[in-house]
C-alpha cells in the first residue's frame, strides 16, 4: 500500500514538471493550416471568421493568443493599423497571464507583425528573433517558424544581402518542408527564386538565373498539391508571374513571358478578387509592348491597368505610380503630350499623397507605438508584481510539496524499519523454535540411545545370567555323570532308572531355583562376583543360590546328592572367598552387605 502511494507521488511530481514543457503541436492543427490558406489567397473575411470561431471563442488561452495573432494578420491585409495594434496588445496581455514560454513566443510573433507594419526596425528585429529563439526549442512549431523567417525576408532586416536574404529564405523553406504545408513550401520556393533573380539582375551571372528557374519549378510542383482551390490559384498565379519576369532573360524574345502573363489573365478573367493581379500583369504586358515599340497595344494595357488599380487599395502606391509613369511615356511616344503631361501630373500628385500618407502613417504609427509602449510598460509592472507573487506562491508550494514529500518519505522509512524489525523478530522466533526442536530431537535421540543402551545392558545381563545358570546346571550334570561313572566302574548294584529320575527332579528343582533367583534378584550373581576376594566357581554360585533360598545343609545335601560334610566344606570355602570368618551366617551376610537390596533390587 505504502509503495503504491510513494510511486503515485513521484508520478504526480514528474507529471507536474513535464506539464510545463508540453508542446502546442500547431503543425497538427488543421485550423492553423487553413489560416495560411486564407492569408495566401487574401481572403481577409474568411480569416477573421476563422479566428473568431476557432480561436478567440475558446477557453484555451493559448488558442486565444493565436487568434489575436490571426486578427493582426487580418488587419494587416485590410491595412488597418489601429486594429492590429489593438490585437497585438491583447496577445501580450494574455501571454502575461499564463507565464508560459510558448504563449509569450506567440505574442512576440504578433508584435513582430505589428512592428513590421509600423516600420519599427529595431523592435521588429528584437521580437522576431525572440519568437524564433523560443519556438525553435519545440518540434511542432514549423508553421510559425516559416512565417517568422518569411517576415524577416520581407522586411529585409539590417544585414548584408547574402546573409539577410538567402539564410532567411533557406530557413523558411526548411521549416516549411517540415510543416508539410504545401502553401508555405510553394511560397518559400518563390522567395528563393526571387532572390536568385535579384542576384542575377545585379551580377548578370547566368547560374543565378538557372537557380531561380529551378526554384520556381519546385514552387509550381507544390502549387499543384494544394487542396484549397483559392490558395492553389494564388500559388499558380505567383509562379506564372515570377516565371514571366525571368523568361525575358532566358529567351531571345518575350514570347514565353507573354505566354505566362496571358495565362494569368485567362485565370483571373471575371474574378474581381484578382483585379490587383490583373492590373499588375497588364502593366507588365504593356511594358513589353512599349519595349517592342507597339505603343498602341502598350497604351491599351496601361489604360486597363490604370482603371483596375486606381480604386484598389491592395495595390501599393509605388506600383500605381509606375503605371501612371508608363502611361505618360506611351502617350509621349504616341505624340500626345497633353495626355502624357496629365498622367505625369497624376503620378507626381500620387507621389505627394504617398509622402503625406507615409508621414501621417508614421505619425500615427508613432502615436500607436507610444500608446502601446505605455500599456506594455504598465503590463511589465504588473508582470513584475505577478512575478514576485508567483515566486512567493511557488516557494510556498515548493515548501508544502517538500514537506509532504518528506513526511511521506519518513513514514515510508518508519514503516520499512518496522517491517524489517518484524521480519527480524519473526526470523528470531523461527530460529528459536528451530533450535528448541533440534534440542528436543537431540534429547529424544539421547533418551532413545540411553534406553537402547539400557536394554542392551539388560539383555547382556540376562544372557550372562542364563549363561551362569546353564553353567551351574552343566556343572551339576557333569558331577552327576562322573558319580554315575564311578558307580558303574565299581560295579555296584545301582538302580539307574531311579538315579536318572531323581536327577531329573533335581534338575527341575535347580531350574526352578535359577528362575526364582533371576526374577527376584536379577543382579544377585553379579553382586557376589563384585564383593568376592577371589573368583567364584560355578559350584560356589550354586551353593549361594541355595543359601539365598534359606536352605539348610541337609536340604542342600539332599538336592545335590552330597554328604553334609561336603556341603559344610563348600560353604566354608565360599566364606573364605568372600572374606568372611568361619562363624558368619551367609544368608545374614547377603542381606546386610547389600547383595540383596530392598524391593528386590540388587
Amino acid at each position: 500500500m505504502d509503495r503504491a502511494i510513494y510511486r503515485n507521488l513521484i508520478f504526480f511530481i514528474l507529471l507536474l514538471i513535464s506539464f510545463q514543457h508540453l508542446q502546442a503541436q500547431n503543425d497538427n492543427d488543421a485550423n492553423m493550416h487553413l489560416v495560411y490558406d486564407y492569408m495566401y489567397s487574401k481572403e481577409a473575411d474568411k480569416l477573421k471568421e476563422l479566428a473568431e470561431s476557432r480561436f478567440l471563442n475558446t477557453k484555451d488561452i493559448t488558442k486565444q493568443i493565436m487568434g489575436n495573432v490571426c486578427m493582426i494578420n487580418y488587419y494587416s491585409l485590410i491595412n488597418d493599423e489601429k486594429g492590429f495594434a489593438k490585437y497585438a496588445e491583447k496577445a501580450v496581455e494574455l501571454a502575461s497571464q499564463t507565464k508560459k514560454e510558448l504563449d509569450r513566443a506567440y505574442a512576440e510573433l504578433g508584435l513582430a507583425i505589428y512592428y513590421s507594419e509600423v516600420k519599427k526596425d529595431d523592435l521588429f528585429t528584437q521580437y522576431v528573433n525572440k519568437s524564433i529563439n523560443t519556438l525553435s526549442k519545440y518540434n511542432y512549431e514549423n508553421l510559425s517558424l516559416t512565417y517568422l523567417y518569411y517576415l524577416k525576408d520581407r522586411y529585409k532586416v539590417k544585414n548584408t544581402f547574402e546573409r539577410d536574404t538567402f539564410i532567411n529564405n533557406f530557413k523558411a523553406n526548411q521549416y516549411a518542408i517540415k510543416s508539410r504545408n504545401n502553401v508555405l513550401i510553394n511560397l518559400t520556393y518563390i522567395m528563393i527564386g526571387n532572390n536568385y533573380r535579384n542576384k542575377f539582375e545585379i551580377t548578370k551571372n547566368k547560374k543565378y538565373l538557372d537557380s531561380a528557374n529551378t526554384n520556381y519549378n519546385y514552387a509550381l510542383q507544390y502549387a499543384k498539391l494544394i487542396k484549397y482551390l483559392p490558395s492553389r490559384k494564388s500559388a499558380e498565379l505567383m509562379y506564372y508571374g515570377s516565371y514571366g519576369k525571368i523568361a525575358s532573360y532566358m529567351f531571345k524574345d518575350d514570347t514565353e513571358s507573354m505566354k505566362a502573363y496571358n495565362h494569368i489573365l485567362q485565370t483571373c478573367k471575371d474574378d474581381s478578387r484578382f483585379n490587383n493581379v490583373t492590373a499588375l500583369i497588364r502593366n507588365n504586358i504593356g511594358s513589353i509592348f512599349l519595349k517592342q515599340g507597339k505603343y498602341v497595344l502598350a497604351e491599351q494595357q496601361f489604360t486597363q491597368s490604370y482603371q483596375l488599380s486606381k480604386s484598389d487599395d491592395r495595390i501599393e502606391i509605388p506600383k500605381k505610380i509606375s503605371i501612371l509613369e508608363n502611361l505618360s511615356k506611351v502617350y509621349e511616344m504616341l505624340d500626345q503630350p497633353q495626355k502624357a503631361l496629365t498622367y505625369e501630373r497624376l503620378a507626381k500628385e500620387l507621389m505627394r499623397e504617398n509622402y503625406q500618407k507615409q508621414f501621417d502613417s508614421k505619425a500615427k504609427s508613432i502615436e500607436i507605438f507610444y500608446e502601446t509602449e505605455q500599456k506594455n510598460q504598465h503590463i511589465k509592472q504588473l508582470e513584475e508584481k505577478n512575478s514576485i507573487y508567483n515566486k512567493q506562491r511557488l516557494m510556498y508550494i515548493g515548501i508544502i510539496l517538500f514537506s509532504f514529500t518528506g513526511i511521506i518519505f519518513i513514514a515510508y522509512i518508519l514503516h520499512y524499519k518496522q517491517k524489517i524489525n518484524k521480519q527480524r523478530n519473526n526470523l528470531l522466533i523461527a530460529e528459536r523454535i528451530e533450535t528448541n526442536l533440534k534440542l528436543q530431537l537431540e534429547q529424544e535421540e539421547k533418551s532413545k540411545l540411553k534406553i537402547e543402551q539400557e536394554l542392551l545392558v539388560i539383555k547382556q545381563e540376562q544372557m550372562q545370567k542364563q549363561a551362569l545358570a546353564k553353567s551351574l546346571q552343566l556343572d551339576h550334570k557333569n558331577t552327576f555323570i562322573n558319580n554315575l561313572k564311578d558307580k558303574i566302574k565299581q560295579r555296584k548294584h545301582i538302580n539307574i532308572d531311579k538315579i536318572i529320575k531323581e536327577e531329573l527332579f533335581a534338575d527341575k528343582d535347580f531350574s526352578t531355583v535359577q528362575n526364582i533367583v533371576q526374577e527376584v534378584h536379577p543382579n544377585f550373581f553379579k553382586r557376589l562376583n563384585e564383593i568376592s576376594k577371589r573368583k567364584l566357581s560355578s559350584q560356589d554360585l550354586r551353593y549361594a543360590s541355595f543359601i539365598y533360598l534359606n536352605m539348610d545343609n541337609q536340604q542342600i545335601s539332599t538336592i545335590l546328592k552330597m554328604d553334609s560334610n561336603t556341603v559344610r566344606t563348600t560353604k566354608y570355602r565360599l566364606k573364605q572367598k568372600l572374606g568372611l570368618c568361619k562363624d558368619t551366617d551367609l544368608a545374614v551376610f547377603f542381606k546386610k552387605s547389600g547383595v540383596i537390596k530392598k524391593q528386590g533390587t540388587v
